[in-house]
């Protein structure tokens, strides 16, 4: 539901499937830590990210899996509900070409 969100209107940013680029970021900070590459500070901010963005992932899975388990498919609804309110509540800013 989201990559067909963000194909719908591409307005909203990026599409939300970026993990494998998110992963490959994170690999490439684990590999410099264990070749013993310092990193700059605007390359630990990077890993830093990478490791935040990683991590709620899993933790969404792991939420998207308790919820399947405990209530069953219904637990679709909760994505597609937000889903829902987001797309009621979003304005997009107007764009007016001059002259």
């Amino acid at each position: 539901m989201l990559t067909a969100t963000e194909r719908l209107d591409p307005r909203l940013g990026p599409p939300f499937s970026l993990m494998t680029g998110n992963i490959a970021g994170l690999a490439g900070a684990i590999a410099r830590r264990v070749i013993g590459y310092a990193e700059t500070p605007e390359e630990w901010g990077q890993s830093l990210t990478s490791i935040i963005l990683v991590f709620g992932f899993v933790a969404g899975c792991a939420a998207g899996a308790l919820a399947q388990v405990t209530v069953g498919v219904a637990s679709m609804l909760i994505p597609a509900v937000l889903l829902l309110l987001v797309g009621v509540f979003y304005s997009p800013a107007t764009t007016h070409k001059a002259g």
